[in-house]
């Protein structure tokens, strides 16, 4: 099994990218700087960073570099995400430097400017009480409330008094102002006296975090931009921090602005994009976690250093399958060839399917483990490259493991015959059920993987993957990328337009999660009064047979559906689809058993066409 979490070893083929970053950070010429480190949810960010740091630090050992990773993740909800940044890097000079008696000033005065911030967070939330008393109502009532949790009595009424006059000195905004437009000097007055060379700043998890956490980070991080030796690096999907940008300023019109860009490109002077993993790049961290988790850590690691060293010399022309070839005289080859067997078998369709993402690459290694620990303890060996090969479809054509999880199940052995016909051309092909599932071009690289399932004995198989017909909709398992979050919200919302804007996204979205979204579409299909939700019905019928190229895996939901629960209102739906040039043979065949089924509908698609 394999920890969810940042590593230093370069399984990712990182080694230019971080450099790159290392330079940067390196570099004095171009600090203060913010460096956006930009790529999807679990595409390595944190790994980068982490990888780069550690470069950082055994390269410059004369210079003091002080580091703070920062996850204000961690922080939401709790407090406010401004205040707790900065306080965390006041924090992080005052334990890592010495200061002078000035410097120990210099840190209590914007230590107490960062106090008025957060009375001021505590007090902004309530728009009446800030109105009609500068928000000290509300930050009274809290410290009458803390007075009496620790003491058990209400506090006195001379008290009180004493105690609004304070905050509102603390809070008299001229002077807030003033404060905020001398931290920026006072900062750099306190770097100097702490003689850190490099503050060198990690904001982690940002793309987590609500729009509002995220905003206030970044305004937090305004106020250190452009002082001393500051170095921010952002881990995040940047058009996460673009949308959250977008939603602030909302109020500002104009189609030629692209806010959220234009506000990122002047917080970032340096972005790095993280590219997407090929399928070369796939087997090899495939290869890696496998090693890890076959040989202890000593052997697994001097594997990895002798091919890593030779990927390294020889970036371009590196084969993984020729550095392997020269273990050959080792008494543990045949286990490596194993491994590397399963990385090649896995690599290519894990690169389309999962856009080569490094953590939903290892969720669906985890995912095969946990299966084969299952299993063992019923005595059971799963052939690792049969498992991952029903796993393959399960993830990525879900209709069609169904219905091989049907057959296997009505077989007395266990044996599907239709692969038969599918793998070597034995049977007849209008008799074969799996048939209108394998006609794509992944279907035929899918075929083509080793070992071959024509004589193979399927239900222990199936038996350990059965999880996912309990639970059609896969999230805890297999994340929807953002773009398809937003896809699905679209059309899940239940307007024209949304709908329409759905569909034209498509395009931009992997295969998985395409036929992701037609199964939670087809799933959440609610039953009214003995009908199919209308809005749901309608949003499903129109991605499905919008996505012509994935509807060998997404034509069994559509076939699922009971044509007598179909709502009448989706007749012109239907209709405007059998206008189309080109509708699909197997779509029209089961509209019309729909409209054979439910004489309503059939009146409402007549109705349609006389119009």
């Amino acid at each position: 099994m394999w920890k969810d979490s940042e590593t230093e070893i370069d399984y990712l083929n990182f080694g230019h990218l971080t450099n790159l970053l290392t330079n940067l950070i390196d570099n004095d010429k171009l600090l203060p700087a913010t460096i956006g480190v930009y790529g999807d949810w679990g595409s390595g960010k944190s790994s980068l960073i982490k990888m780069a740091i550690r470069n950082l630090n055994d390269q410059n050992d004369q210079e003091k570099i002080v580091t703070l990773n920062f996850n204000g993740w961690m922080f939401e909800g709790y407090e406010d995400a401004k205040t707790v940044l900065l306080e965390s890097i006041l924090d992080t000079i005052e334990k890592n430097a010495t200061l002078t008696s000035k410097g120990k000033q210099v840190l209590k005065g914007l230590f107490r400017s960062v106090d008025k911030l957060k009375l001021m967070s505590k007090g902004i939330k309530y728009s009446v009480d800030l109105i009609n008393t500068g928000g000290i109502g509300i930050i009274v009532d809290q410290v009458a409330s803390k007075f009496k949790e620790i003491t058990g009595e209400d506090i006195p009424e001379s008290q009180i008094e004493k105690t609004v006059n304070s905050i509102r000195e603390e809070l008299n905004l001229t002077e807030l102002r003033e404060d905020l437009k001398l931290f920026q000097e006072n900062f750099a007055e306190l770097l100097e006296d702490s003689k850190i060379d490099k503050l060198v700043i990690f904001i982690d998890e940002l793309d987590r975090c609500s729009p509002d956490t995220i905003i206030e980070t970044l305004e937090a991080m305004r106020l250190f931009v452009f002082t001393g030796n500051t170095i921010f690096i952002i881990g995040a999907d940047e058009r996460h921090i673009s949308y959250s940008v977008e939603r602030k300023f909302s109020e500002i019109k104009g189609n030629q602005i692209d806010i959220g860009k234009e506000y990122l490109e002047k917080l970032v002077q340096y972005p790095i994009k993280i590219p997407q993993l090929d399928s070369n790049e796939v087997e090899f961290y495939v290869f890696c976690l496998l090693l890890e988790d076959t040989f202890d850590i000593g052997k697994s690691m001097s594997i990895f250093d002798t091919i890593n060293k030779k990927r390294r010399n020889n970036i371009l022309d590196f084969t993984l399958s020729n550095a392997i070839s020269e273990f050959s005289e080792e008494d543990y080859y045949n286990v490596l060839s194993g491994i590397y067997s399963t990385a090649q078998q896995l690599a290519g369709l894990l690169a389309v399917g999962l856009n080569g993402n490094p953590r939903q690459c290892k969720r669906f290694l985890n995912s095969m483990r946990m299966r084969e620990i299952m299993a063992k303890s019923y005595g059971i060996e799963l052939n690792r490259n049969v498992l991952t090969k029903i796993m393959l479809v399960e993830y990525f054509k879900p209709a069609a493991y169904e219905q091989i999880t049907i057959l296997a199940g009505k077989s007395s052995n266990g044996i599907v015959n239709e692969f038969s016909f599918l793998e070597n051309g034995v049977g007849k092909e209008d008799e074969n059920a799996l048939m209108t599932f394998f006609q794509d071009d992944w279907s035929e690289k899918w075929l083509k993987i080793n070992p071959s399932l024509n004589d193979k004995d399927l239900r222990g198989y199936l038996f350990f993957t059965r999880d996912s017909l309990r639970n059609p909709v896969k999230l805890s398992s297999l994340n929807l990328s953002k773009d398809a979050q937003k896809t699905l919200q679209m059309l899940t919302s239940g307007g024209s337009a949304t709908l329409e804007a759905a569909v034209k996204s498509k395009d931009q979205l992997s295969l998985f999660d395409r036929v992701e979204i037609s199964k939670i579409l087809s799933s959440d299909i609610k039953i009214n009064n003995g009908k199919y939700n209308f809005s749901q019905f309608k949003s499903f019928f129109i991605w499905v047979t919008s996505n012509i190229d994935i509807l060998d895996e997404t034509i069994f939901f559509l076939n699922s559906l009971d044509g007598e629960k179909i709502n009448i209102g989706a007749g012109p739906v239907i209709f405007q689809y059998l206008l189309e040039s080109h509708p699909d043979n197997r779509v029209i065949k089961i509209i019309q058993s729909w409209r054979n089924k439910n004489g309503e509908l059939d009146k409402a698609i007549e109705k349609s066409e006389v119009k």
